[in-house]
């Protein structure tokens, strides 16, 4: 387990992290600079994970990680991405989705820190933007 302390410049105090300690084994744990508090487990931060391939692999329905590797999973190294984020490398070879802090902090608020993405009761980010787009109004986007 680490800890990591750090000041940073960013404005918004709701996506500037004071703290972060990442337990390889359980939990990714952030303070932001507002106060507020929240810890992930590894493997709903796993099933969520940001990149392109795991995002599709969501919105076809396939699983991110084998069934069976995610009781196993863990964190392999963490390191942070500017002021932006968190890169994660997970124990399955898996290395290339960037948490942001403002998703982080968005997935906490809107889940008591369960992502989004890695909740089974929700729909998939595929389902979710079937819901929320507007009809198609022809190859001139409605406008004659």
């Amino acid at each position: 387990m680490f800890r990591y302390r750090y000041g940073s410049d960013v404005a918004d105090e709701r996506i500037e992290v004071d703290e972060i300690e990442v337990d390889r084994d359980s939990h990714v744990f952030l303070r932001f600079a507002d106060g507020y508090e929240t810890t992930f487990g590894v493997e709903p931060l796993r099933l969520a994970c940001p990149c392109a391939s795991c995002r599709s692999r969501r919105d076809l329905g396939q699983p991110v990680i084998a069934p069976l590797a995610s009781a196993n999973i863990a964190i392999a190294d963490a390191r942070l991405v500017g002021n932006w984020g968190l890169g994660i490398d997970w124990n399955d070879g898996h290395a290339t989705g960037i948490y942001a802090w403002e998703v982080l902090r968005a997935w906490a608020e809107q889940t008591e820190g369960e992502p989004t993405f890695a909740r089974t009761d929700l729909p998939s980010p595929a389902q979710a933007a079937a819901e929320t787009t507007p009809p198609d109004d022809g190859p001139d986007g409605g406008f004659s």
